[in-house]
């Protein structure tokens, strides 16, 4: 296994370039992509990094036919003036067309924002290209549908670790019959759904993302795991969490230590219910769903989703009676064991300690000497400065 680099700098670098120093660096991103093309690598075996400089200047390039990395795995990493990782995010923006198109096998994007202004998106592979991105900013302006489009692609599995995604229609799509399985952690998403597939999915993790204003969906085969994320908020009627049936039942989900606020309509919902299989669903607070927590379709029945086991300390039912429409209404009143939610009591508030002692004890009054009785117990002071009663 081998190790290469590339440098893109779009205000030092020089077209003539072979860009694989700093001092040599590739003037654009499809110079970068021609040159690691012709470099001679072992697709099977070496992997390129590609360290771009932020100058400050925006890289406003498209149409870059990557179609001739097929088969390799190029890692992108925004870097400051001196092409050190340090957090620095070079811009990268399009307006009329892909950014990148063709069929590159793995890319991964680090330190980077992109500013998306094509309705289409950013990004736009086909079958057997996952895209990762870490420690970036994108933005679809209410414009671009996807930042990310990807055709019949099984292999979609891009990892997204503290991201920030806002005013997308769908920032991950895979459309094909193929399924992909991009997974979140550490994520934002401000009226941007996450993800969307023509063809179904197969796994998903959400862990420890915000959803503001933005919902959660597929349309078949559902999410593996959403675990300790905030939704508050949501686009239009949409429930903030959509959980998708499969051809016969419904994956194994977890759906563990959420919290749902402020749901316009409903927070949960889902396309059909399937027996085989269950959910796990615990710890889950809900609150000021307009319409009611859950809007289950075909016949939902609480039950199946606990293996046939409804906990009654679940702290999300007003009425816990299964299989009832009235057992998902939005909470009026937290019950006492919603853990203080939103101003809810952890248990009754307001108790006061009873007194059965008689007589009293004044701790800055008598002289030296001087005995009370409290409770049929004797204290005797003896001392002024400062003041010590003893049990006598």
């Amino acid at each position: 296994m081998a190790i290469y680099k590339h440098y893109v700098d779009n205000v030092s670098g020089g077209t003539a370039n072979g860009g694989t120093g700093s001092a040599s660096a590739h003037y654009s991103f499809s110079q970068a992509v021609a040159g690691i093309s012709g470099g001679g690598y072992d697709i099977s075996t070496d992997f390129i990094f590609v360290y771009v400089k932020d100058t400050g200047v925006t890289y406003s390039e498209e149409g870059i036919d990557t179609t001739v990395l097929s088969g390799y795995e190029v890692k992108f990493m925004g870097t400051n003036g001196s092409f050190v990782e340090d957090g620095s995010k070079p811009m990268i923006a399009n307006s009329s067309d892909y950014f990148m198109n063709g069929t590159p096998s793995r890319f991964y994007w680090t330190n980077f924002k992109f500013n998306v202004n094509y309705s289409n998106g950013l990004l736009n592979f086909t079958t057997g290209t996952s895209n990762n991105f870490l420690n970036c900013d994108a933005e679809g302006n209410d414009v671009a549908t996807y930042l990310t489009n990807t055709t019949n692609s099984s292999s979609n599995y891009g990892t997204h670790v503290n991201c920030a995604f806002r005013n997308f229609t769908d920032c991950i799509h895979n459309n094909g019959a193929n399924r992909g399985a991009p997974n979140f952690v550490y994520c934002y998403f401000n009226n941007a759904d996450p993800y969307k597939h023509g063809g179904g999915v197969f796994t998903h993790w959400l862990i420890n993302c915000v959803f503001k204003d933005s919902h959660v969906q597929d349309t078949h085969y559902g999410h593996k795991a959403v675990v300790n994320c905030l939704f508050y908020g949501s686009n239009g009627s949409n429930p903030q969490l959509y959980i998708g049936d499969r051809t016969s039942s419904i994956d194994d989900h977890i759906i563990v230590n959420n919290i749902f606020v402020d749901a316009p309509a409903y927070a949960m919902g889902t396309e059909s219910t399937r027996d085989t299989e269950t959910i796990q669903f615990y710890n889950n607070f809900f609150h000021g769903s307009v319409s009611g927590n859950f809007d289950m379709n075909n016949n939902f029945d609480p039950d199946d989703y606990y293996g046939g086991v409804l906990p009654t300390s679940n702290p999300i039912f007003v009425d816990e009676s299964a299989g009832t429409t009235s057992g998902f209404a939005p909470l009026t009143a937290s019950p006492t064991s919603n853990i203080g939610v939103w101003g809810a009591a952890v248990g009754p508030l307001g108790k006061v300690f009873g007194t059965v002692d008689s007589g009293s004890l004044s701790l800055g009054t008598g002289d030296v000497g001087d005995t009370v009785d409290v409770s049929g117990r004797s204290f005797q002071k003896i001392d002024d400065d400062p003041i010590v009663w003893r049990r006598v």
